[in-house]
């Protein structure tokens, strides 16, 4: 499981990593409303991994809200969708974000990321 502790730590199944927990429930409409869930760990070496799981992300919550009746926001969900991103460089690192990925894989990505140097390049092994 994926769950924010509180505003700056984020807990990864057997995991805790801190950072920066951001929120936004909003009306898209008279009808409908939106959930965004988005918690950024940042690292000295100018990298960092954004991890987002909401309405229409590639996580839990994928089909919400037009999913229909059954279908509840999970808040701590099991797969979220994570994108690798360097403070010096333009646009998403690896060139797709990680969808649907669970807590294992996830805390893999964030131990890749933490080990590179500020000049290194991201590859990733995506099979």
């Amino acid at each position: 499981m994926i769950e924010v502790i509180d505003e700056h730590h984020l807990r990864v199944g057997d995991r805790t990593w801190f950072g920066q927990f951001w929120s936004d429930d909003y009306n898209i409409d008279s009808e409908h409303e939106w959930k965004l869930r988005q918690f950024i760990v940042r690292f000295e070496s100018k990298w960092s991994v954004s991890i987002v799981w909401g309405y229409a992300t590639y996580s839990d919550n994928h089909e919400l809200p037009w999913g229909g009746p059954g279908y509840w926001f999970n808040e701590s969900p099991e797969r979220v969708e994570a994108a690798v991103l360097h403070a010096d460089r333009e646009k998403m690192q690896g060139d797709d974000p990680f969808a649907y990925i669970d807590a294992e894989q996830l805390n893999a990505l964030l131990y890749h990321v933490s080990q590179l140097h500020t000049e290194d390049h991201f590859h990733s092994d995506r099979t």
